[in-house]
């Protein structure tokens, strides 16, 4: 680290180790027996400063549940005051605690006030109540997770939510509906959908498990985003097991949610289609997730070509998976230049994004939606589709580097309405 002082470093830390909860899914708290082993708080206070003396730009947090013990304010207040004193570290990331809201929230306020944190986890993973039951996860409550997102939207705190693809009891209609209400509830910022792993220690991972849900699973390498396209270190490539079907979701309807989950990222986390989404969300009585599985599944018109493509380009890639293909596509990194494996989201959408016949797209959804809206009883001014997704079409491509400014006279307020809802 002194050999190299132009560059910033990163590290992990733990102030407790184990957890009081026992998730299907996950070996930590099994393994563990539910009990938390604290480690003493002048050991520490002293790596506060060790990591403040090394100049430590990003600090880890591997708490189970950060927040969930009293004393874990005083720790976040020491790391603030220790960085206010020295500027080290500069960012402190955790793990939200379950079902301690106040303090959660108080410590995440405290970390974001101190410009120590770019967004908050709410780790929500499913809310379907048979799910939840199924994974062991009823004791943790939705209305906390419910609380600290209305809350953290009002103060203006970044979150985002993590979702589980593939667990027992979900069925493709309540993974729609999962997806839904967490837009609905507020998070409109990012929302990370991971397929469900089975880690060999874990209760989800044993044969009377897997027979009583159905679990069918698949081998397939193990590799992170981004990460440079080339054989591994010493030939030697890591795998994993990974859900590809329940008793309740086949693998055909795994494959849909699977495709379902990177279209929601790529048409409303990726800003393809945020703001006319959310504005049908307030102005009909149609959820969120049926109007992102419409886009998926309801019939076209016969000479639309963009939509399609993209989602038979979904459906193959989430079949592909389901065979022990690569989670990710290989690419050139924009950020590097260098051939990588790329997230299938990000792949498409940055390929939607660039398209010649991005205006077809608007188009060919439009129509789409149109047409949808009249099977639901929905009748909408024609103008008015047109305008929201003009306007939608205007913030996609605003990321485009050099797009210039998009100005327009709307006989519809749909930036007013946009932004009222995105504060909730």
């Amino acid at each position: 680290m002194r050999a190299h002082p132009e560059k910033r470093w990163i590290s992990v830390w733990e102030t407790n180790r184990g957890c009081p909860f026992s998730c299907t899914f996950c070996d930590w708290g099994s393994s563990t027996r539910s009990k938390v082993q604290r480690f003493g708080e002048e050991r520490l206070y002293r790596e506060i400063e060790w990591f403040s003396a090394q100049r430590i730009h990003s600090l880890f947090c591997c708490d189970a549940n950060y927040g969930a013990l009293p004393r874990d304010v005083a720790i976040a207040e020491a790391m603030i005051a220790q960085k206010q004193r020295t500027g080290y570290p500069q960012l402190f990331y955790t793990q939200t605690a379950k079902n301690v809201t106040e303090r959660a929230y108080d410590i995440q306020k405290k970390l974001f006030d101190a410009g120590m944190l770019t967004s908050s986890t709410l780790s929500l993973q499913s809310t379907t109540s048979a799910v939840l039951q199924a994974i062991r996860r009823e004791n943790i409550s939705l209305d906390t997770f419910q609380e600290l997102q209305r809350r953290f939207l009002e103060q203006g705190l970044p979150t985002y939510t993590d979702i589980l693809l593939g667990l027992p009891g979900e069925s493709l209609t309540t993974f729609v509906k999962t997806v839904g209400d967490v837009i609905s509830q507020g998070q409109h910022r990012e929302m990370r959908i991971y397929n469900t792993y089975l880690l060999p220690n874990a209760e989800m991972a044993q044969p009377e498990y897997r027979r009583c849900y159905g679990i069918q699973s698949v081998i397939a390498p193990y590799l992170t985003q981004f990460s440079p396209l080339q054989p591994p270190p010493e030939g030697i490539q890591e795998m994993q097991e990974m859900v590809i079907g329940t008793e309740t979701l086949p693998r055909t309807d795994w494959c849909r949610a699977r495709a379902f989950a990177w279209l929601t990222q790529i048409l409303y986390y990726g800003q393809a289609l945020k703001l006319a989404l959310l504005c049908l969300h307030r102005l009909t009585p149609i959820p969120i997730g049926d109007l992102l599985l419409a886009l998926l599944e309801h019939p076209l018109s016969g000479d639309a070509q963009v939509l399609p493509q993209l989602r038979y380009f979904l459906v193959q890639r989430a079949e592909e998976l389901s065979q022990g293909e690569p989670e990710y596509c290989p690419d050139i990194d924009p950020h590097t230049g260098q051939p990588a494996w790329l997230p299938t989201e990000y792949f498409a959408s940055a390929h939607l994004l660039q398209s010649p016949r991005l205006n077809d797209f608007y188009q060919e959804v439009e129509g789409l939606l149109a047409d949808y809206l009249a099977t639901k009883g929905v009748i909408l001014p024609q103008l008015a589709l047109t305008e929201m997704l003009m306007v939608s079409c205007a913030l996609y491509r605003a990321q485009l580097p050099g797009e210039p400014a998009f100005s327009a006279a709307l006989t519809y307020p749909w930036d007013r309405l946009y932004t009222q809802a995105l504060r909730g």
